[in-house]
């Protein structure tokens, strides 16, 4: 399993533990990516998919990993304007509420930020990561090293739209 499979995995596990301290009913979830040799890998709109009868938990996840110790982080080599553009549109049709997820790791220092997908055409224009910007712009850390916070989402209806 890769890094990038790894993390994925992790965050449906941070999300699952804390709907079920929080008793939500909620539950996260991924897809494994399949690969056939006749369109490299299948459609998938999202990493991590969330689902609930409570629509401000109806959310899809896209995940990335990236490893900032030796070049940063230069966003238009981690998200695909295409791919945004069709996630927007997905998040559009079905209701789903679009989130990326940064995970930024520098040795043995991690922080990963949540950033409403919306959001993420505005951090594409600076082309670097901007921590300052993605604040500004509704992200929030949910992770710095082994400390996670996402006490936020039990009050976060108005954050996501």
């Amino acid at each position: 399993m890769g890094v990038g499979q790894q993390f994925e995995n992790e965050i449906v596990d941070i999300f699952n533990t804390f709907f079920k301290k929080n008793d939500i009913r909620a539950i996260a979830y991924r897809f494994p990516q399949v690969f056939d040799s006749n369109i490299n890998y299948g459609k998938q709109f999202f990493d991590v998919m969330i689902d609930s009868i409570r629509p401000q938990y109806y959310i899809g996840i896209e995940c990335k990993n990236i490893d900032v110790s030796k070049k940063g982080c230069y966003l238009p080599n981690v998200i695909r304007k295409q791919q945004l553009l069709t996630q927007i549109r997905f998040t559009k049709i079905s209701g789903r509420i679009g989130f990326y997820c940064l995970n930024l790791r520098n040795g043995d220092n991690i922080k990963t930020y949540l950033i409403p997908i919306n959001s993420v055409f505005t951090l594409l224009k600076g082309k670097n990561f901007d921590e300052k910007l993605t604040l500004e712009n509704g992200g929030r850390i949910i992770r710095t090293n082994d400390k996670l916070d996402l006490s936020f989402l039990n009050n976060h209806v108005k954050l996501l739209h």
